[in-house]
């Protein structure tokens, strides 16, 4: 069975934690993905810290070249299409139909980011003084966490 490590600040680690999940196929209970090592809150903290600290490059690097990196994520997915669906199904007791399905629109999305990139314009708007005016940018945001409802 495969041990899964933590990915932090471009290296994988082993989590100081005795705690692990296993990831087990809901249609075959015998199929067992692999053994994943719950993160540590100070391990979670440094994920977060090293993500914080890579932001400023990402932010600082020209939307139509994180684009091209979105874009390029996109073109991954779809080379291994087939070995995530296969893989999603096994995962999440979906059909095969489904997993590509989502895949898809994994894809989708991923490509509409990526041209949404060249299309990060702002407003110019009159202000209220005299020789001044008001504009807005569009900028990242930096780490953010997403809480998704799952069933």
């Amino acid at each position: 069975m495969t041990v899964y490590r933590n990915y932090i600040n471009g290296q994988w680690l082993e989590s100081s934690s005795s705690k692990s999940v296993e990831n087990v196929n809901p249609a075959n209970t015998d199929d067992i993905l692999g053994s994943f090592r719950q993160a540590t809150r100070e391990e979670a903290r440094a994920a977060v810290e090293a993500a914080s600290e890579a932001f400023s490059a990402w932010r600082g690097t020209p939307a139509p070249t994180r684009g091209r990196i979105v874009a390029r994520a996109a073109r991954l997915l779809e080379d291994e299409k087939e070995a995530l669906a296969q893989l999603l199904t096994r995962e999440e007791g979906k059909t095969i139909a489904e997993s590509r399905g989502e895949l898809q629109r994994s894809i989708n999305v991923a490509e509409w980011c990526a041209g949404e990139a060249r299309r990060l314009n702002g407003e110019t708007i009159q202000s209220e003084l005299p020789l001044n005016f008001a504009y807005t940018i569009k900028q990242p945001l930096g780490v953010v966490a997403c809480v998704t409802p799952w069933n």
